[in-house]
């Protein structure tokens, strides 16, 4: 006696179905400001930016118009809300001296990501010189219990006059 087993092969019907993508952008901010170059000296930079129903938003520094090589990143950076605009604050002291260009990067579940326009600033720190000693002159042996330093005036703030016995100062 042989056994033999056999298979029925059969197929479904064709069944049509639809892949759907987003093909909706999230709506892109505003930029308020900086947005033309603006200078900062010796402040916190502020960016700021009109807010739309994004559910995200990240703030991008380059200090290149195509943002390759990207100086800051705020994903872990909160942004400020106030009066209806969104702040960021930084010290100056993230930046170098140049100039930086930034935009906003929105994202909303179902849609996909879009960036806002780019703005640009510049960091530009003052170069401060010292002012020289007038008077006495180095090496001058002052013999008065009496005397008066004078040094040239350079716009400063305020200044400060540091007295040793050592050139080092230790």
């Amino acid at each position: 006696m042989t056994s033999k087993t056999s298979y029925l092969e059969t197929s479904s019907d064709v069944a049509n179905f639809v892949i759907s993508t987003v093909s909706e952008p999230c709506a892109a901010v505003e930029l308020v400001s900086p947005v033309s170059g603006e200078e900062f000296t010796l402040e916190n930079i502020v960016m700021e930016f009109k807010p739309t129903d994004a559910d995200k938003y990240v703030l991008h520094v380059a200090m290149d118009e195509g943002f390759t090589y990207r100086t800051f990143d705020s994903s872990k950076d909160p942004l400020v809300k106030d009066n209806g605009n969104l702040y960021f604050t930084g010290p100056i002291s993230v930046f170098p001296d140049g100039t930086f260009y930034w935009k906003i990067e929105t994202s909303k579940v179902g849609y996909y990501n879009n960036t806002s326009a780019v703005g640009k600033f510049v960091v530009n720190r003052p170069t401060w010189t010292a002012p020289a000693l007038i008077s006495p002159t180095k090496g001058t042996e002052v013999k008065e219990d009496n005397f008066t330093f004078v040094a040239q005036n350079v716009n400063a703030d305020s200044y400060k006059l540091e007295v040793s016995l050592y050139s080092d100062f230790s």
